[in-house]
């Protein structure tokens, strides 16, 4: 999961610990390991980050809570001077993110326990991701979450083995070769692996 979102310490480094802005009219400014402000509410801000930056950093990232798309572009300008450091964004990403999407991935899908460690893990790389929503959005004629539906609807049937094919088939929301595109047959083959039908 860390690699897949930062490749390497020396590549966080190098362009992730300023705040930045991936671009698209989805994201936000993002910090740490992955942490999209555009997606979050100041409230989550704090939760995650309260102890680990100092108030007045809070309060300038707290403006970028919530902004998605060019808002964001200008906000993650104004916020470039502020540092995250590679060792601080893994503590608060193992301390506080990731036991929160265990949580969530526990919430989303049925039968979870009953998984290999690492089926669970590419369950819990993919919500950490895309999120744990089902739903598409109003008007969205590609029906972006239409494999999350598939993999709840096999978890809770207990179709195991079918999950990589239905992580194998979003990768149609994204271009050959993307980088999301990978993330999802990593998820896969890892599922795979877990069960012994890889």
């Amino acid at each position: 999961m860390l690699t897949s979102e930062v490749t390497s310490a020396a590549y966080y480094a190098e362009r992730l610990t300023r705040p930045t802005w991936p671009g698209g009219g989805a994201s936000g400014v993002t910090i740490g390991i992955g942490e999209d402000l555009g997606q979050m509410s100041v409230a989550q801000l704090h939760a995650d980050w309260d102890g680990y930056l100092r108030p007045g950093v809070l309060a300038r990232l707290a403006a970028c809570c919530g902004v998605a798309g060019e808002a964001a572009e200008r906000l993650a300008r104004q916020v470039e001077d502020i540092e995250v450091s590679y060792e601080l964004a893994v503590l608060v990403f193992r301390r506080v993110r990731l036991p929160q999407f265990i949580r969530t991935t526990w919430q989303t899908f049925a039968h979870c326990d009953e998984l290999p460690a690492d089926a669970f893990g590419a369950l819990v790389d993919l919500v950490f991701n895309r999120g744990p929503a089902l739903e598409d959005a109003p008007g969205d004629t590609r029906e972006s979450r239409r494999e999350m539906r598939e993999i709840a609807t096999l978890m809770r049937m207990q179709h195991f083995d079918l999950v990589p094919r239905s992580l194998r088939s979003m990768k149609r929301l994204w271009p050959e070769g993307s980088g999301l595109v990978k993330r999802r047959e990593a998820e896969a083959v890892l599922f795979e692996r877990a069960l012994g039908t890889g």
